[in-house]
């Protein structure tokens, strides 16, 4: 069984494993997080906990970031050397898990036998005979820890699709997958390709048949490939341009004209940078971004942005704010059910107070987006079976009085009636 250290390394690769893979068709978790353990010998070496690079990866010629020169064991023919190679440095571990994704699939194809195989020792094969790993041995020892620690369970074809992640978060989640992606090194032009390479289908459906340069504007752009790349472009007006988006919604009878309403996540928010500010804005819209959450105590909301600074990256909106064009409403099929506002709940802690077992008399547990049932249930996770062990971070009372519980499970959180939880240490 894994210690509580090993719990909390295995779940904080999870974490960003399932933020970025989906983005390269990656289904396998159990065998990416096997390889974070084996090849990083569980955070603790010195490549992994002093620069990030949980994956042993190499410079290569395609890496521009930082490095680092350090000895490494590798197996020709049977026989074991020892050498000095450049590896990867990272500032995070979220840039390290994601930079294994980078690693494999941007600028390369050798790694795209990866992309949809479910079965783990299909995938640490495949990528064993890619040439990631010289070890005669790499498959074995992976598949071990898979079956060890049960990683299986991390993986996502053996949860319900629709159980995991609502269509809205399915197309914020693509979203930010590509934070940081940019003009000034390329990779902003994966985003592109996404957009053109559906130009065949998009224009049936109105979208003006122009191929994007990766010199052009992509706000628009980003915008439509994240509902491309998630599976729901039916939803969203597909467009490189922002008035001729705004036009497609408005024949789909899914745009928003006036620039007061209160945005829903998912929505897409236009923006007209020439706005005076004074009454409802007709003007041109000329930016456009993604809403991710919506604060309403504060008056604002947070989008992603394609193009912002040449970039993809965030920006904080007010409410019925300057600049606002309008918004579009994907009519999602999880309209009831919407990602949890940012004034929802106040966390003061994420790290573990205590370990409890999941002690429901029916089960499973279902988990809720605030400590109280008046709170919706958690869209992408849950419920938890009988007889499970989470991680409890916090506990607060209802507006009822009733004992709750912030808690983490399956790389996720969420809250629980405390009632249904019983303290104990790790099984």
């Amino acid at each position: 069984m894994a210690t509580a250290k090993q719990t909390k390394f295995i779940e904080d690769i999870y974490k960003y494993v399932a933020k970025y893979a989906p983005s390269y068709n990656v289904k396998c978790y159990s065998a990416v997080i096997a390889q974070a353990i084996c090849e990083s010998a569980w955070g603790e070496s010195v490549l992994s906990a002093k620069y990030h690079n949980y994956f042993g990866l190499k410079c290569g010629t395609l890496w521009k970031g930082g490095s680092v020169n350090m000895r490494t064991g590798e197996e020709y023919n049977g026989k074991h050397v020892t050498i000095s190679d450049n590896f990867r440095t990272y500032n995070s571990m979220e840039e390290g898990v994601k930079g294994y994704f980078v690693f494999l699939f941007d600028g390369r194809t050798r790694y795209n036998n990866l992309k949809g195989v479910t079965d783990p020792k299909t995938y640490l094969q495949n990528i064993k005979n890619d040439g990631y790993a010289t070890s005669s041995n790499y498959v074995k020892t992976n598949i071990n820890l898979v079956n060890q620690f049960n990683l299986t369970k991390y993986d996502p074809v053996s949860k319900p699709a629709k159980a995991e992640v609502s269509d809205r978060q399915a197309v914020i989640n693509v979203f930010e997958s590509w934070l940081g992606k940019k003009e000034s090194d390329g990779s902003h032009k994966e985003i592109i390709d996404i957009y053109n390479k559906y130009l065949s289908t998009a224009v049936k459906f109105g979208t003006l048949n122009y191929r994007v340069s990766y010199s052009d504007s992509w706000c628009a752009t980003a915008v439509s490939a994240a509902f491309i790349h998630a599976g729901l472009a039916s939803l969203c007006p597909i467009e490189c341009s922002c008035p001729r988006q705004i036009a497609l919604a408005k024949k789909m009878g899914i745009w928003v004209e006036k620039d007061s309403t209160v945005p829903e996540p998912g929505w897409i928010a236009e923006y007209d940078w020439q706005d005076s500010g004074s009454g409802d804005n007709t003007g041109t819209a000329d930016h456009v971004g993604l809403v991710v959450s919506v604060n309403k105590s504060a008056g604002t909301f947070k989008v992603i942005e394609g193009n912002k600074n040449d970039a993809v990256g965030y920006r904080t909106m007010s409410i019925n704010g300057r600049y606002i064009r309008g918004f579009v409403a994907p009519k999602f099929t999880d309209a009831d059910v919407l990602a949890p506002e940012e004034d929802d709940y106040k966390a003061p802690n994420k790290t573990c107070e205590y370990w409890a077992k999941v002690v429901t008399q029916h089960d499973p547990l279902n988990v809720r987006q605030g400590p109280g049932t008046e709170y919706g249930l958690c869209v992408t996770f849950g419920p938890i079976p009988k007889g499970e062990t989470v991680m409890v971070c916090d506990e607060m009372k209802a507006n009822d009085g009733s004992e709750w519980c912030y808690i983490f499970w399956a790389g996720k959180y969420g809250f629980c009636a405390k009632k249904y939880l019983k303290e104990t240490g790790l099984s």
